[in-house]
């Protein structure tokens, strides 16, 4: 099987952009674990995603075909992202993220409005009936001890 520069240079090429994915997906997650805690989900849904990723690329895009140069590529290209781009979509992510959780916040107390008022007349409720039942259990009570 012949194989053309050609494609040695997209494949190297593809592996560089591959880094780059790699990349901005682990700047969403580290945004995500400032956001929400850090859990161990989210090193495991990181690492997952991060694994699909190259297995995707390296198996489904290039038959499965791994040459030591794209590892080269990947790791190069790991290495510029995070000297170049990683602190401004790190910031950027973050800033999308905190407004994601801001949005779902409003919906939240939006949806949760109904249910509070019930809780709030119930409880206004239950206070009345418990204010005049203790009573004729208390007077009953001292009405068989006399």
């Amino acid at each position: 099987m012949t194989v053309s520069a050609y494609f040695e240079i997209m494949t190297f090429l593809v592996s560089l952009m591959t880094a780059g994915v790699l990349g901005i997906n682990y700047d969403f997650f580290r945004a995500a674990r400032k956001e929400w805690g850090k859990r161990v989900i989210w090193d495991i849904l990181m690492w997952t995603a991060s694994v699909f990723i190259v297995v995707f690329v390296w198996f489904f895009i290039f038959f499965g075909q791994v040459r030591w140069y794209m590892i080269i590529a990947l790791i190069s290209g790991l290495v510029l992202y995070f000297f170049m781009l990683s602190k401004y979509v790190f910031l950027c992510m973050d800033f999308l993220l905190g407004k994601i959780r801001a949005i779902f916040c409003i919906i939240f107390k939006i949806l949760l409005t109904p249910p509070r008022f019930l809780c709030k007349i119930i409880r206004v409720y239950s206070k009345g009936v418990r204010s005049k039942f203790p009573k004729k259990v208390e007077e009953k009570n001292d009405e068989k001890k006399a």
